[in-house]
């Protein structure tokens, strides 16, 4: 009898959802998001329910766009239907990507224009180029009705398709990179040195900084840029330049990221992005008429 309860609780064990490695929960990543978008006093934000519902409908695009896999997430694709949103897939199905915890990053976490048709093919994930460019448009479907940046008349939506404003294309980016940028925080020494089918844990997500070549960094420069212009961007590109260099400095030292001390100070920098991002963002959006007609 005892020997058939250890084998039953060792079956069940094993049948529990494996842990997604070095990875955020949904909840975290929306933590993340609405920390950068509305400040860190954003759980008292006094938001009517119309606000609330638009607030979580860009958590559910986002972590379906990003981290959907193996067709779960189908509660995020139910609830942007029951909010009222359209021109969403049937079902996970259609927009599924088909891997493991270990590894689902390495098809959509290196970057918003990663060409993946550059990478290896996958047996399991054949057309993947075109899955992610449907994904991505789920984003960018799900923010314009939401902000409605084209400003085209409501009927013209009913019979064609969403259009993708460089705006809107900027914000869903702003998006996609700070997902990533969480990510990094939750890096631990084993996920990010660990090796799944030839790749290392930090070589399935965009690098954080770089000294030549895209990163989260320079990406997040570039679109913030593009959002709010150079002139009132200037001082978060010069905080995440200062960033950049510190994570840098401590990548010269590869062992050091096998060592908890070493991780926890990468974790530590990408921390300190987020918070840059959150001492600035929040004000400028509210300057941005996209932005302030909906919640503010």
């Amino acid at each position: 009898m005892r020997r058939l309860t250890a084998l039953l609780l060792c079956l069940a064990l094993c049948l529990l959802p494996a842990p997604q490695a070095g990875a955020h929960s949904g909840d975290r990543h929306g933590e993340d998001i609405y920390y950068v978008l509305f400040g860190e006093d954003w759980k008292s934000i006094n938001l009517n329910e119309e606000q609330t519902n638009k607030r979580y409908a860009l958590l559910c695009a986002t972590q379906l766009c990003i981290d959907q896999f193996n067709n779960n997430s189908e509660e995020y694709l139910n609830s942007l239907r029951e909010m009222g949103y359209s021109r969403l897939p049937e079902s996970v199905k259609e927009i599924n990507l088909s891997a493991t915890p270990q590894n689902h990053r390495s098809f959509t976490h290196k970057g918003w224009d990663y060409n993946y048709l550059s990478d290896p093919p996958s047996l399991s994930n054949p057309h993947w180029d075109t899955r992610w460019q449907q994904r991505k448009k789920l984003l960018t479907d799900v923010a314009e009705q939401i902000f409605d940046f084209d400003g085209r008349w409501k009927l013209l939506d009913k019979i064609l398709p969403y259009p993708c404003t460089a705006e809107c294309e900027a914000f869903c980016k702003l998006l996609y990179y700070i997902h990533l940028t969480s990510d990094h925080t939750a890096f631990e020494t084993g996920s990010y040195n660990r090796v799944v089918l030839g790749q290392q844990g930090k070589d399935q997500v965009m690098p954080l900084a770089a000294t030549r070549g895209d990163s989260v960094i320079s990406e997040l420069q570039e679109v913030v840029v593009e959002l709010f212009g150079q002139e009132e961007a200037s001082d978060i590109v010069r905080d995440l330049d200062t960033i950049n260099s510190e994570v840098v400095k401590l990548l010269n030292y590869p062992d050091a990221m096998r060592t908890q001390e070493g991780i926890d100070q990468y974790k530590g920098y990408a921390k300190k992005v987020l918070n840059t991002l959150s001492d600035y963002i929040p004000n400028l959006l509210k300057e941005t008429d996209f932005f302030s007609k909906v919640f503010c």
